[in-house]
């Protein structure tokens, strides 16, 4: 893990949970999430933009 020293000296940064804690709720919310395809629309922006042909 990160060392967060400095983040706690400088900014008064205190973590509130434990990493393995909050490791175990952002799985859980990944769980719950849906992809959206948006290749079509995001290629259509790039020519559009003349970023891509």
């Amino acid at each position: 893990f990160a060392d967060i020293t400095l983040a706690s000296e400088l900014l008064g940064y205190h973590p509130t949970i434990a990493p393995e804690e909050g490791m175990a709720e952002l799985a859980g919310w990944l769980e719950t999430q849906t992809a959206d395809d948006r290749v079509e629309h995001a290629t259509a922006e790039l020519v559009s933009r003349g970023l891509a042909r």
